[in-house]
């Protein structure tokens, strides 16, 4: 159980809050459209960007990059360290200041994972031979991708979030919205009242977190949780919200 004390003299958005990064949804865009196949909410849409990909030239980049996306998000995306990219130069500069040890350690994971069902891709041996071939190439994708495909679905998807953020904000009014709110999105929530504290029901031991941390997604099908350092992050398909 992961518990998150509450003060009663301190307003809830004080211990909730939330994330969005359109370099996040960028990424998590670029997992869906990895799988063979696609959620059903993404099809049409996956089947429009691989056209665009070979009208433009990106094909092959994406063939090379996808086993980096084809079982999960590289942790260089994670909202909580690029919500603050905004547009696809901040993109470029985001990854240029990454150090090629951070790059590099964060995909092997992913390759790991990737190497467990298929035959070792080449951007495998390049990472461990030239990682930085790699982010370059990597960079380029990134950002033509953004550019040429992705700019004009953030713009779509955008107002999505700003609806979330004010649903978000109304649900820490007080206690019993704010349970009803996260329930909705993680039926293992609770109040614990004696307590003071929000309890999201695990099989992990008892601890605490000082902080929630919810991260609505457009491009993500289910929910999922992770502690990271004091907090506890929620991650959770737009729609469930609105159920």
């Amino acid at each position: 159980m992961i518990l998150i004390p509450l003060s009663g003299n301190s307003p809830l958005s004080n211990h909730v809050s939330y994330h969005v990064s359109p370099l996040y949804e960028l990424a998590a865009s670029l997992h869906a459209l990895a799988q063979i196949e696609p959620p059903e909410p993404y099809q049409v849409w996956t089947n429009e960007v691989i056209e665009r990909f070979r009208m433009e030239g990106l094909f092959n980049d994406w063939d090379y990059l996808c086993p980096l996306f084809r079982y999960g998000i590289p942790d260089l995306f994670e909202a909580d360290q690029t919500k603050g990219v905004m547009s696809v130069s901040e993109l470029y500069q985001y990854f240029v200041t990454l150090t090629t040890d951070a790059f590099a350690q964060s995909l092997k994971p992913l390759i790991a994972s990737w190497n467990h069902y298929h035959e070792r891709p080449p951007v495998a041996d390049d990472i461990q031979n030239d990682p930085d071939f790699v982010k370059g190439r990597f960079n380029l994708f990134m950002s033509s991708y953004w550019q040429l495909l992705f700019e004009a679905t953030w713009e779509k998807i955008a107002p999505l979030f700003v609806t979330e953020a004010e649903r978000i904000q109304q649900a820490c009014a007080d206690f019993p919205t704010l349970q009803s709110y996260l329930y909705k999105l993680f039926p293992s929530f609770s109040f614990q009242e004696e307590r003071n504290m929000l309890a999201l029901h695990t099989s992990d031991p008892d601890e605490q977190v000082q902080s929630l941390i919810l991260q609505p997604s457009y491009f993500t099908c289910s929910t999922s949780h992770s502690k990271k350092k004091t907090s506890l992050y929620l991650l959770y398909p737009l729609s469930y919200s609105s159920r």
